[in-house]
C-alpha cells in the first residue's frame, strides 16, 4: 500500500487536477436577463457546483477557461407546499401539490393537484383535467423544480444511520435538518408515467457534504477515483455518472477512519474500487438519502458485467492501470516508475518500509525536488520535501531515535541535490514561499555571504545568499563554483543572470592567471613552484575554454549570438594556447555564425595540421618495439 500510495501523490500531483471553484460556475451561468420573471428563480446544484468534476492537465495540454455548464433548477418564489400521502383530507388549507407513490420507484413520486373548489365542476369538464402535474419536458441540464421545506419520511433514516466514523458529523447533520428539499422534473429511467413522475433530491445538503464535510485529502481521493473509473470505462456502452461515485465516496466516509485519506490514499482508492465492484456485482448502488432507491436497477446484466469486469482489472492492477491514466495526459512522474518498481520486489522479501524510503521513495522525492528547483517551482517543491518528511515521521511510524524537524530535513536534501548551491536554493525556496529556512545558514560559521566572493556591485539580488566558507580556500574553488551557478541558472532558463556570472567568472580567471604570474615572478627560483605554476596555468586555461563556450551557449538560447563579438578574440587566445583541436573547431563554428568565414577556415586547417602531426608522431613512436630503440 505504500508504493501505490507514493505512486498516486507522485504520479497525480494536485497541481495536475483542475477543478472550478462552485462560486465560478454559478458566476459563469447565472446572467440575469431584463425579461426573468421575478416570481421564478433559479438554483444550481450537481457535481460542478459541489466542485467534484475533475479535470487532469498534462504537460501541454491548456487549462479549460470555463467549468462546464451546471445543471440548474427552475422554481416559483411563492411557496407551494405540498403534502405527502394522496389523501386529501387532514390537510392544511394552502397545501397545493399531493404526493402520489403508488406505481413509482422509491425516491420518486407523482404529484397530485388539490382542487378545492373545482371538485364540483360537472363531471365532463374534470375529466379533461389531469388529476396529476404533468411537468413540462426537461432541456439539457434546466429542470423545473418545487422546492419543499420537509423532507420525505424515506429520507429521514439518513439521519439516524449508523456510522462508525461519525461522519459527515452532528454539525452537518443539524445544519442538514434545516436545509431544503426539492422535487425535481425528472423521471425514473423505466417510469411508467414520465410525464407526471418527479424526483426527490437534496442539492443543498450535498452540496454541503462536498465542500465542507470533505476534507482535502478525502476530496483528492475522490477525484483520482474519478480519473481512474472515467479514463478505464470511457470506452463502454455505459458510463457511471458522477453521483453514482459519490454516492461510493459518502458511505466510504462513514466507514474508513478519518486519518487514513491522508495517511494511506492508496489504500483508500482500492478500498473505493473494490466497493464499486461489489455493488456492480450485486447490482445496487443506493442513493444516498433514499436508500431503497436503487440507482443501476435499470442497468442490463450485460452492461454490470462490462463494467465489473473492467473495474476488476483496475482493482488487481492498480499500479498498470494509475500509469496508463498519467501515460495518457503526459504527466511528470513517470520517470520514477522503474526504481518504485524493483523496490516493490525488494519490499516483499525484506518487509521494511524504512528501508525502502531511504532506498526509493527518498531518492524519488529528491529527483522530482531537483527537477521542481530547476523548472523554478519553488512552491511545488517545498510540498514535495514536505510530503517526503511526511512520510518519513508520520506513515512510517518509526521507532529511529533520531529528532530532525523539517527545516534541518530540507536542508539536507538540499545540500545532497546541489552541493555548494544549497543556500542559493533555500534562498529561492524563501523568496517565493515567504519561509526563512536561509536563516540558519547565515548564521552558520560554516557559511560566508555571497558578496563575500564577488563585489556588491556583481553580485545582483545574490549578495546575502549564504555559501559554504570552503569555496574561499583557493581561487580555483571560486570559478568553479561560479561555474556551477551559472549552469544551475542555465537550466532555470535565467539566461541574463547567467550571462553575468559567466562574464564575472571570466574576469576571475583573468585575475587568477595574473596573480600566478605575479607569484611566479616571486618565486621563479624554485622547480616545484614552476611544476605548480604550469598546473595552475592549465587549470584555468580549461576554465576559461569551458566559460567562454558556455557564454556563447547562452547567447544562443537568448538569440543573440552577435554579442559573442566582444568575447571571440579572447576565446581564440586561450584555444590557440590549448592543443585541444575540438576547441579549434568550436572557435571556427563561432566565428563562421559571425559571418568571417576566411578566419573559420583557418582555424579549421589548424586543427587538422595538429591533428597531422600527432598522428605523424604516433606511428613513428609505434615503428620500435622499446624505447631503448630509438637511439
Amino acid at each position: 500500500m505504500a508504493h501505490l500510495s507514493y505512486l498516486v501523490n507522485t504520479l497525480i500531483e494536485r497541481r495536475y487536477l483542475i477543478t472550478f471553484s462552485a462560486d465560478n460556475a454559478v458566476y459563469q451561468f447565472d446572467l440575469s436577463r431584463e425579461d426573468d420573471d421575478p416570481n421564478y428563480k433559479v438554483f444550481h446544484f450537481g457535481s460542478v457546483v459541489e466542485e467534484m468534476v475533475t479535470n487532469i492537465l498534462g504537460c501541454g495540454e491548456k487549462q479549460p477557461t470555463f467549468p462546464q455548464i451546471p445543471k440548474m433548477i427552475n422554481y416559483t418564489v411563492k411557496r407551494q407546499p405540498v403534502s405527502f400521502g394522496s389523501n386529501a383530507d387532514n390537510v392544511s388549507d394552502d397545501t397545493v401539490y399531493l404526493t402520489d407513490s403508488t406505481e413509482t420507484r422509491p425516491g420518486y413520486v407523482r404529484l397530485k393537484f388539490r382542487l378545492g373548489e373545482m371538485d364540483n365542476l360537472p363531471e365532463h369538464l374534470r375529466s379533461q383535467i389531469s388529476k396529476y402535474y404533468l411537468h413540462p419536458e426537461s432541456s439539457g441540464k434546466c429542470f423545473v423544480g418545487i422546492r419543499c421545506s420537509i423532507w420525505p419520511n424515506e429520507a429521514r433514516e439518513w439521519f439516524e444511520r449508523d456510522r462508525p466514523v461519525e461522519w459527515p458529523g452532528e454539525h452537518i447533520l443539524q445544519l442538514a435538518k434545516e436545509d431544503d428539499c426539492f422535487l425535481l422534473s425528472r423521471h425514473h429511467p423505466q417510469s411508467d408515467f414520465p410525464e407526471s413522475e418527479w424526483q426527490w433530491i437534496f442539492p443543498i445538503t450535498e452540496r454541503r457534504l462536498a465542500l465542507e464535510a470533505l476534507s482535502e485529502d478525502q476530496k483528492y481521493c475522490f477525484r483520482v477515483f474519478k480519473l481512474l473509473v472515467d479514463f478505464h470505462t470511457r470506452n463502454l456502452p455505459v458510463k457511471l455518472s458522477t453521483t453514482h461515485l459519490k454516492t461510493i465516496m459518502y458511505t466510504t466516509c462513514e466507514i474508513i477512519a478519518f486519518d487514513l485519506w491522508k495517511l494511506n490514499p492508496g489504500g483508500c482508492l482500492l478500498f473505493l474500487l473494490q466497493r464499486l465492484i461489489t455493488c456492480l456485482r450485486m447490482g445496487v448502488i443506493s442513493n444516498y438519502f433514499i436508500a431503497a432507491n436503487n440507482m443501476i436497477n435499470h442497468f442490463t446484466t450485460k452492461q454490470l458485467c462490462a463494467l465489473r469486469q473492467r473495474l476488476y482489472a483496475v482493482r488487481v492492477f492498480p499500479v498498470p492501470a494509475l500509469v496508463m491514466l498519467v501515460d495518457s495526459h503526459n504527466l511528470f512522474g513517470t520517470c520514477f516508475l522503474d526504481r518504485t518498481l524493483a523496490d516493490i520486489e525488494r519490499f516483499r522479501k525484506h518487509r521494511d518500509l524504512y528501508r525502502s524510503f531511504f532506498e526509493c521513495f527518498l531518492v524519488n522525492f529528491s529527483l522530482c525536488y531537483r527537477a521542481h528547483v530547476l523548472s523554478m517551482y519553488f512552491e511545488n517543491a517545498k510540498q514535495i520535501l514536505e510530503e517526503a518528511y511526511f512520510v518519513k515521521t508520520e506513515k512510517l511510524a518509526t521507532n529511529q531515535s533520531e529528532e530532525l524537524d523539517f527545516e534541518q530535513f530540507l536542508l539536507d536534501v538540499t545540500g545532497d541535490e546541489f552541493g555548494d548551491l544549497k543556500g542559493l536554493v533555500v534562498y529561492e525556496i524563501d523568496m517565493v514561499c515567504n519561509s526563512s529556512f536561509s536563516h540558519s545558514l547565515r548564521n552558520s560559521t560554516d557559511f560566508v555571504a555571497f558578496k563575500d566572493i564577488l563585489e556588491s556591485t556583481d553580485c545582483m539580488e545574490y549578495s546575502e545568499v549564504p555559501v559554504p566558507r570552503d569555496v574561499l580556500d583557493s581561487r580555483y574553488k571560486v570559478l568553479m563554483f561560479l561555474e556551477t551557478l551559472t549552469s544551475h541558472l542555465t537550466h532555470q532558463r535565467q539566461y541574463q543572470k547567467a550571462a553575468h556570472f559567466v562574464r564575472c567568472a571570466i574576469k576571475k580567471s583573468m585575475e587568477a592567471i595574473q596573480c600566478s604570474n605575479e607569484e611566479r615572478e616571486e618565486l621563479q627560483t624554485a622547480s616545484n613552484h614552476e611544476n605548480l605554476f604550469h598546473t595552475q596555468m592549465t587549470l584555468y586555461n580549461c576554465v576559461l575554454l569551458r566559460l567562454y563556450n558556455d557564454l556563447y551557449n547562452i547567447y544562443k538560447s537568448m538569440g543573440q549570438t552577435e554579442l559573442m563579438q566582444e568575447y571571440i578574440a579572447d576565446y581564440e587566445v586561450v584555444c590557440l594556447a590549448s592543443d585541444y583541436t575540438y576547441h579549434y573547431n568550436r572557435v571556427a563554428k563561432i566565428w563562421q555564425k559571425l559571418g568571417n568565414n576566411a578566419r573559420a577556415q583557418e582555424l579549421r586547417d589548424q586543427a587538422e595540421s595538429i591533428k597531422s602531426s600527432k598522428t605523424s608522431y604516433s606511428s613513428n613512436v609505434s615503428r620500435y618495439s622499446s624505447i631503448d630503440d630509438v637511439d
